[in-house]
Parts: structure tokens; sequence; C-alpha cells
């Protein structure tokens, strides 16, 4: 069953499914409650404060309209297709942080790697980052409304820290994360506007790295 499917969206504005009645109103979209749903998306993980979790995402996806949780089921229901993870988890320079100013330099060791692999060398601020990803088998597909690739996007990128008076971690200023593949997607534009913006959006990108690659920076999840 798929992530849509276990989401239970009915969205109909023409006919009222009780009673077969035709209506105006504006569709409406039923959604799972919250801790079924996780518990289905993997009942192998856990929180420190279970519940809590759940009701925090309950509640946040609770602000949003009923146009914002359709397009961010849609795109989630389709993650495949919005999202390419790398197939490995690599820290590919250890104690690296991202430049603010200027060019990365890389060892002749490493150098001699990324040809091998077929990598062209970035030197550019975010370059080691968007290199860890490759060089651990990531894909990044060209964009369709320009000649550029997808974006290459660290998920914890200090925004949405849970409320427990702890920051999240920023990976491009710690040296066990700016070039750590597992956490780093390519992301389609869709999708990276809705990690942006939306705390639920991220925090998925995040329990999927956890799943994939074990990759728990903020140390929220656990397994049981």
């Amino acid at each position: 069953m798929g992530f849509k499917d276990r989401w239970d969206i009915l969205c109909d504005s023409k006919t009222n499914k009780t009673t077969g009645e035709q209506n105006s109103q504006n569709p409406v979209l039923k959604i799972q409650p919250m801790p079924q749903l996780l518990k289905k998306v993997n009942t192998t993980i856990s929180f420190v404060g279970e519940k809590q979790f759940i009701d925090f995402l309950q509640k946040k996806l609770d602000l949003l309209s009923l146009s914002e949780r359709k397009i961010i089921v849609e795109v989630w229901a389709n993650k495949d297709d919005y999202i390419k993870w790398p197939k490995e988890s690599i820290l590919l320079i250890p104690s690296l942080v991202r430049l603010r100013v200027g060019f990365h330099k890389y060892s002749l060791e490493l150098t001699r790697k990324f040809k091998e692999k077929g990598i062209p060398i970035d030197s550019r601020t975010n370059g080691p980052a968007i290199m860890s990803y490759l060089f651990a088998g990531g894909a990044r597909p060209s964009r369709r409304g320009s000649d550029h690739e997808w974006t290459i996007h660290h998920i914890y990128d200090g925004k949405f820290a849970l409320e427990n008076g702890n920051q999240s971690v920023r990976a491009v200023n710690h040296g066990d994360h700016f070039t750590e593949s597992a956490g780093v997607v390519a992301i389609h534009p869709v999708a990276d506007a809705l990690a942006d913006e939306y705390f639920f959006f991220a925090w998925m990108l995040r329990l999927e790295a956890f799943k994939r690659f074990g990759y728990n920076p903020d140390k929220v999840f656990a397994n049981t």
C-alpha cells in the first residue's frame, strides 16, 4: 500500500458521499489520524516522548489550509518523483564546514577518486556537499525550466527545531555533517519549497534519513 493510500484522501467537491446529494461546498480532505499514520510509516521508530512528537506533527498540519495539506500529501505520496537519495552514508571530508567565501581545495587522493568515478570537481562553497552526494551514488536529475540540475539540499538546515529547548543542527556549520551524504538529497524545486516552508515535510525527510541510514544528528529517533 502506498503512502497516498495510507493517508486515506477523500476530495470530492460535487457529491456528498454520505447522502449522495450534490453540494457546492469546498472539497473535503480527510486525513487518517497521525498516530495510525506514523505507525504505518515505520513501526520500528520511536521518539523520545513519542506521543508528544505525534501530537506536535498533528498540530503543525492542523494549522495549514486545505490546499496546503493537499499539496504536501500529493508530493510525499509520490516522493520518489521529487526526492533522490544517495545509495550509502559517507562522511566525505571529516571536520570540513562550508566556506562563506572562497573555494574549497581537495587532496590529491580525493581528486583521483573523483576522477575515477567521473565526478567533476566542484570547489564552490557548497561543492563538497554536492560531491559527497554524488560520490555516495546519488543521482541529480535536470530541471525542466532551466539548464540547472536539482538542488542539493541539507535536510538538517537549522530550521524547524522541536519545541524542547534544543537547536536543530545546521549541517553546513558542522564538520560531522556538512559532507555527510546521509543528510543530503537532490530535490525537485517543488519539494525543495515544501521542505523550506513546512515543518511536517522537513521532518518527514529527516525520518526517512533515519530509516535509510540511521542518520540522527538531532538525536530525536531511536530504534525500539
